[in-house]
C-alpha cells in the first residue's frame, strides 16, 4: 500500500500494521475482526467501482469494472484501506495499546487524496469541478457506513499475499498453498524427514525452485513499480530436471 504523499495533520501511524502482536490477533479472532482474503476488500470496493463506472460512461469514458478496480488497487493507501474496512467496535481497556483505532476524521482527507489519484489516473488528466463532486460522493458513501472511530481488522496471511500479488501482478497465493505442505510437519501422515519418499523430495526441489523464481519476480515487480527499473529477467526452473 502507498504511504501518504503529503503532510496531513493527524495523530496516527501511517503504517498501522507495522506492529502486529499475538494479543491483537487473538482478540481479533475472538471478535471475528480478521480480514481473511482479498474478496472481503473487493466487496467494500465494488459499489465505489460501479459509481465511478457510471460516472465515466456519462462523461464519455468507457472504463470497465476490471480497469477501475486495477487502478483502485494501484492507488490503495493505508488511510483509504482503513476507511474502507475499519469497523466500529469498542476495544476493552486491557487491549488498549495492542489494538489500533482511528477517528474517521483523521484518515478521511488522506483517503480522499487516494480516491482523487484513482480518478486522475483513469482520466489521464487533472480533475474538473464535476470530478471533485464525484470525489465527495465517494467519500460520503464510505463514511455513511462508518462510526466516528474505527478499528482495522487483523490481516491474515492469505489476505497479505493476495493483496501484494494483486498490486504487483505476481501469483503468491497459489505458491503459498502448494508450498505450505512442505514447511509444516504432519507427523501422523509422515510428511517429515526421514520418512519422506524420494518423490516428495523431487517435488520439494521443484517447489523450491518455483519459490525462488517467484521471489525474484516479486522483487523485480517492486523495483519496476517504485523506481521504474527492472533488475533482471531470468527463469531459473529447469523443466528437464
Amino acid at each position: 500500500m502507498k504511504p501518504l504523499k503529503r503532510e496531513v495533520k493527524q495523530s496516527f501511524d501511517e503504517v498501522p500494521y507495522r506492529y502486529t502482536s499475538k494479543k491483537w490477533y487473538d482478540w481479533a479472532s475472538e471478535q471475528k475482526l480478521v480480514i481473511r482474503n482479498l474478496r472481503e476488500l473487493e466487496r467494500e470496493i465494488n459499489h465505489l467501482v460501479e459509481i465511478i463506472r457510471v460516472y465515466g460512461k456519462v462523461k464519455g469514458f468507457n472504463w470497465s469494472k476490471k480497469q477501475i478496480k486495477s487502478v483502485f488497487f494501484k492507488n490503495m493507501s493505508y488511510p483509504l484501506f482503513l476507511l474502507l474496512v475499519g469497523v466500529g467496535i469498542q476495544i476493552p481497556q486491557k487491549m488498549e495499546g495492542y489494538v489500533p483505532r482511528y477517528r474517521v476524521e483523521e484518515v478521511v482527507d488522506a483517503a480522499a487524496d487516494s480516491l482523487r489519484a484513482i480518478i486522475r489516473d483513469l482520466k489521464g488528466r487533472r480533475l474538473t469541478r464535476t470530478d471533485e463532486t464525484l470525489l465527495r460522493e465517494l467519500v460520503e458513501t464510505i463514511k455513511a457506513k462508518k462510526s466516528s472511530v474505527i478499528v482495522p481488522p487483523y490481516p491474515s496471511n492469505e489476505f497479505v499475499l493476495g493483496f501484494v500479488g494483486r498490486v504487483l501482478s505476481v501469483n503468491l497465493i497459489g505458491l503459498y498453498r502448494e508450498y505450505s505442505y512442505f514447511v509444516h510437519s504432519y507427523i501422523p501422515s509422515w510428511h517429515v524427514f526421514p520418512f519422506s519418499s524420494v518423490l516428495e523430495f523431487k517435488i520439494f526441489k521443484y517447489e523450491l525452485y518455483k519459490f525462488i523464481e517467484t521471489v525474484w519476480n516479486l522483487i523485480n515487480a517492486y523495483f519496476k513499480t517504485v523506481w521504474g527499473i527492472t533488475l533482471w529477467d531470468q527463469k531459473i526452473i529447469d523443466t528437464d530436471a
